[in-house]
């Protein structure tokens, strides 16, 4: 897999971003230039992302961004919190699990496109999101301190966050919190766009050196959401909390051809609730608590037997969920968006590497999993007389699937600057909670669901030359996809086929020794191949240009970005019966930025987005319930933000 590593100069131990994009390795320019991933805020994990080539996201609100890859999203996306699976407790996505994680939370991210690792859980056609906490790097007086606060022109408000560790060579205690406050933002027509919220988090990490080759890590991760309002959607979340709790053991063997044992645990919580009254100044309307509740582990062993380097093991995963929606005042129920809901998983997975010869290395994996999926609440009245089991039709049984999963890459190296690689891989999806057991008057799961199969192949053409640049290209054919569609004014879910393929294009240029010139374009498409129709909420044709600029105390760059219309779109008011809200408008935004160390433990960025004040959206983002006209709803005017780091 191929890492490129970007970092800010904020921090003494920044935080560092590798995306994977194909399975080479791409060798970056000599010099360190600044990137927006690391110098922007951004509101959690999801947005700071979604700059990355070939990686957007659904907008609802200011808080909550959905991550989409490649054009595929949700659960077909695997999501670890420094080893922990959290799945949000809304079915319509307010809170997916980036939402939990703030950008000053975690010491590392690790984006990987489309499926070429079975290391992580079943799945992950379109891409896996790890991110981690590392040892804390101590001074000699046996502590590390940092902060940082922003504040917004745009949505006004700001964060403050804290990371302080202490400790020894025998062990450390680590704390990071982070306070968020921000007002809902204008658009670039000073319309005022529902998305204000209030954040608030805390980690607890306890690490210790039980020998010199075992260490023992236990954390706790409180998250607490208040009053965050949704412009693309009937309701709003005054409340939602998650708990996480984890404990890990690596060990590193000496003298055996197995080299290091890694085993970790957790457990994660969350609290939803939404409502359509509190927070929008009604007598009544609708609320809907929930509990999304999580539990697993994993044991990984690496090892080396002869020329092959061998990563495999076992993990868990059992997620319980809960939720009734209930009409206010007269708290009735009107339907239940979880009816007890359990799906476990249980999976077996292994990663060969080898090299063949100085210019050729192969890399396979497989994976098996066991499913089961059940819903124990089904006949509970709702509405006076409808049940769950009477929306599906009948009592579903508990449903049990046997998934395999694998791939295999072959890398070869043309010389001395160009490398090729092409992989080959299918992946398996299995339904989720809501996709199965929804059961409301106007969403309706379906138990029945297949599971997704996915065949992809990918090819990464590359030059790792003092002018890198790269292309990849992919096919993705799926059979059963997940197909959620709308129907006598009903969303429902089925399996087709579908087709998804794209291209990714990035380039860079080094002028001289303080300027280098950045360039990506990313392309998409997807198709139901059963009705000849297009998926939905597919991204249009994007492009991104960036000059930067690095100096010896400060930094800074314009980054100009390009959406394509998006005119290829399965309408829910037609009979293709799909997502898309509307066709989307093509559009141009420049943001500006720099970085400036006032001192060796102080540094100052500052930074203008959407420059011009333009009025635009993304065309993944959700509908506008405010706006009478079918609109998804408009990303935020011009901002200017500064941000303050220091460290003692």
């Amino acid at each position: 897999m191929s890492l490129v590593s970007v970092s800010s100069v904020a921090d003494d131990k920044p935080l560092e971003i590798k995306v994977t994009r194909g399975a080479l390795e791409d060798v970056s320019v000599e010099h360190f230039f600044p990137d927006t991933l690391t110098v922007k805020p951004a509101s959690d994990m999801a947005e700071l992302l979604s700059s990355v080539n070939g990686v957007s996201g659904v907008r609802m609100g200011g808080r909550g961004t959905d991550l989409i890859i490649r054009g595929q999203r949700e659960t077909q996306l695997n999501i670890l919190l420094d080893g922990a699976y959290l799945h949000g407790g809304c079915p319509n996505r307010m809170d997916p699990p980036t939402t939990y994680a703030s950008g000053d939370s975690y010491d590392s991210i690790s984006l990987i496109k489309g499926s070429q690792t079975v290391l992580y859980g079943s799945g992950g056609s379109g891409g896996t999101v790890i991110l981690k906490r590392n040892k804390p790097a101590l001074n000699e007086q046996g502590y590390h301190a940092s902060y940082s606060g922003v504040v917004r022109s745009n949505g006004e408000g700001g964060s403050i966050s804290a990371d302080i560790a202490g400790g020894n060579d025998n062990g450390y205690i680590r704390f990071i919190g982070e306070v968020a406050d921000v007002d809902s933002y204008e658009d670039g027509n000073g319309d005022t766009v529902r998305s204000a919220y209030e954040s608030r988090s805390g980690s607890l990490i306890l690490g210790a050196q039980l020998s010199d080759n075992t260490d023992l890590t236990m954390s706790y991760d409180r998250n607490e959401e208040r009053d965050v309002l949704y412009a693309g959607a009937n309701m709003d979340s005054p409340e939602s909390n998650a708990d996480i709790y984890r404990m890990k053991l690596e060990h590193q063997f000496s003298h055996s051809a197995i080299q290091s044992l890694k085993a970790e645990l957790f457990q994660s919580n969350v609290d939803h609730l939404m409502d359509s009254y509190s927070l929008r100044n009604r007598s009544m309307g609708m609320y809907a608590p929930s509990t999304s509740d999580t539990t697993g582990g994993r044991i990984t062993l690496d090892a080396w037997f002869g020329a092959h380097q061998a990563t495999f093991g076992v993990d868990y995963q059992k997620n319980s969920r809960n939720g009734v929606v209930y009409n206010y005042p007269a708290n009735q129920p009107m339907g239940q968006l979880w009816p007890d809901v359990i799906i476990e998983q249980v999976g077996l997975f292994g990663e060969v590497n080898r090299r063949l010869s100085s210019l050729d290395q192969i890399k396979l994996g497989l994976r098996y999993d066991y499913i089961t999926a059940n819903a124990d609440n089904v006949n509970t009245l709702f509405m006076m007389t409808q049940t769950a089991a009477g929306l599906y039709g009948t009592v579903p049984h508990q449903q049990n699937e046997h998934n395999i999963a694998g791939f295999a890459t072959w890398q070869h190296k043309l010389g001395s600057d160009y490398q090729l690689a092409m992989t080959a891989s299918r992946s398996v999806r299995t339904a989720d909670a809501t996709e199965r057991y929804m059961a409301k008057n106007n969403w309706i799961g379906n138990p029945w669901i297949a599971p997704e199969k996915h065949h992809q192949l990918e090819w990464v053409f590359s030059n790792v030359g003092e002018t890198p640049w790269s292309i990849s290209a992919y096919y993705n054919r799926v059979n059963d996809y997940i197909l959620r569609y709308k129907a006598s004014g009903k969303d429902r879910y089925q399996n087709v086929d579908a087709e998804i393929y794209g291209a990714d294009l990035e380039y860079q240029y080094p002028i001289n020794h303080q300027w280098l010139l950045k360039s990506s374009l990313s392309y998409t498409v997807g198709n139901n191949v059963d009705s000849n129709q297009p998926l939905s909420r597919i991204s249009p044709l994007s492009a991104q240009l960036q000059a930067l600029y690095s100096a010896t105390t400060w930094e800074a760059g314009v980054v100009g970005r390009f959406v394509a219309a998006q005119n290829n779109v399965c309408l829910a008011a037609s009979d293709c019966g799909g997502l898309d809200v509307t066709k989307t408008p093509g559009y141009g935004v420049v943001d500006l930025f720099m970085d400036y160390r006032l001192s060796p433990a102080i540094s100052m960025a500052a930074g203008v987005d959407n420059l011009f004040d333009k009025t635009y959206r993304n065309h993944e983002s959700r509908d506008d319930v405010f706006d009478p006209i079918p609109l998804q709803v408009n990303e935020p005017g011009r901002s200017v933000w500064l941000k303050l780091t220091g460290r003692f």
